[in-house]
């Protein structure tokens, strides 16, 4: 039995590295699928909806647990850590559902729409540089206005990098 703690750390870094091949995985194939449109669609990997929800649904029954059947351990501390991993779980599924960034191989823009579903029309002329900054895993687009920030597991990210280059935005490595 005291084996099973050792076995539970081993399968999570796993199970997380499955998770991202996964996600890379999918995102490869995304990219193939649309090589020959003109219209391409940046949006979160579907698995980000599927962890949220699972977190959801593991932190959710947690705290129902905690507050419909009591057995005099729970404090405010477990209330809260669980409150707020139930709180990130909502916000990975709305941001998977909401966000999405559209390009046109053949206009001169790109539409974002954040996780507040508010949509932007950002021209090329206004955008100043772009990086990756792969410490916090977010991709940056720096424009005349402000900062989009956005993760760097986005599906079809390159073909936005690819229209940064072709309007000669600055690239800061």
């Amino acid at each position: 039995m005291e084996y099973f703690h050792l076995i539970a750390f081993a399968l999570i870094p796993i199970a997380v590295s499955r998770l991202l091949i996964h996600i890379l995985d999918k995102n490869e194939k995304e990219y193939f699928k649309h090589l020959s449109e003109d219209q391409i669609v940046l949006k979160l990997p579907k698995a980000y909806f599927w962890l949220g929800w699972c977190g959801t649904l593991f932190f959710g029954s947690l705290l129902f647990v905690m507050i419909f059947f009591p057995n005099g351990t729970e404090g405010g501390f477990p209330y809260s850590v669980f409150s707020i991993f139930l709180v990130l779980s909502l916000y990975l599924i709305i941001s998977t559902m909401i966000f999405r960034i559209d390009i046109n191989k053949n206009e001169s823009f790109f539409s974002y729409r954040s996780i507040f579903h508010k949509t932007q029309i950002i021209m090329y002329s206004e955008c100043i540089s772009y990086s990756e900054n792969y410490n916090l895993h977010f991709f940056v687009v720096e424009t005349t206005k402000k900062k989009i920030h956005f993760d760097l597991n986005t599906t079809n990210l390159s073909y936005l990098q690819e229209m940064l280059n072709k309007n000669n935005v600055k690239h800061i490595k």
